[in-house]
């Protein structure tokens, strides 16, 4: 039972971190630009595998409330 608390905390420490670069990626890309970020987070289980997922989402607002695209 430790070996999968172990793996939980380090799998949320890994979302955590992703999470976290995606809003300093944005707002050094955007620049001032950037008045609101919504992270959503969404884990899963693949039940064949036993392995834990997770669809990291961010949002990207300007001032006036409209999202930002995405430039590639």
């Amino acid at each position: 039972m430790e070996k999968k608390g172990t793996k939980k905390k380090a799998y949320m420490v890994v979302v955590a971190i992703i999470a976290i670069v995606l809003v300093v990626w944005a707002v050094w890309l955007r620049g001032p630009k950037v008045a609101k970020i919504e992270l959503s987070v969404e884990p899963s289980t693949l039940v064949a595998d036993d392995e834990s997922t997770a669809v990291v989402t961010a949002k990207i607002f300007d001032a006036e409330d409209n999202p930002i695209p995405n430039r590639t």
